[in-house]
């Protein structure tokens, strides 16, 4: 990032959108104003519970109202591959599809995460144990920087505000 951005990182491991909206969310949603960014990616842990799954779009929706209503500007990225993933069963419950469908519905900004990642796997031999540690959900150190990469290529090439900070 250039001079001039900072950022803020709410995240925590294990969460569904539902159950990070009431735990962490609430003090994201009190220090975010008007003109920052709100990344929204969930997924994972969602695709285990048949009630987030139906709820995910309800809730993805929760955090983009949220963003709006500060005058800040939601981005929902739809969740990172497993290493299993593939284009015919990325493993999500077709949460991936819901996630950019949300964003096209509710006329936000999306970066298809899914795809994104699962592509870049693809560039790297032996990718799995390369990329992960232990089941292919969890990143190596260099799969989280190559990851971060392929996120930060995805924003440079939006047509964001923010794209111009992101080297």
């Amino acid at each position: 990032m250039k001079p001039g951005v900072s950022v803020a990182n709410y995240a925590d491991s294990g969460e569904t959108a539902s159950s990070f909206y009431t735990k962490f969310f609430p003090a994201a949603r009190t220090a975010m104003k008007a003109g920052d960014y709100l990344f929204i990616q969930f997924g994972h842990n969602d695709m285990k519970n048949t009630t987030d799954v139906a709820n995910y779009a309800a809730n993805l929706t929760k955090y983009v109202n949220d963003a709006k209503a500060k005058g800040a500007i939601p981005v929902i990225f739809s969740p990172v591959s497993r290493a299993g993933g593939s284009a015919a069963d990325p493993g999500f419950n077709g949460l991936d599809q819901v996630a950019l469908t949300t964003a096209d519905s509710l006329g936000v900004a999306k970066i298809d995460l899914t795809s994104l990642s699962r592509a870049y796997y693809q560039t790297v031999p032996n990718f799995s144990s390369a990329l992960f540690v232990g089941g292919g959900t969890h990143f190596s150190e260099k799969g989280a920087i190559g990851v971060a990469g392929v996120v930060a290529n995805a924003i440079k090439a939006s047509s964001l505000g923010i794209s111009s900070y992101v080297r």
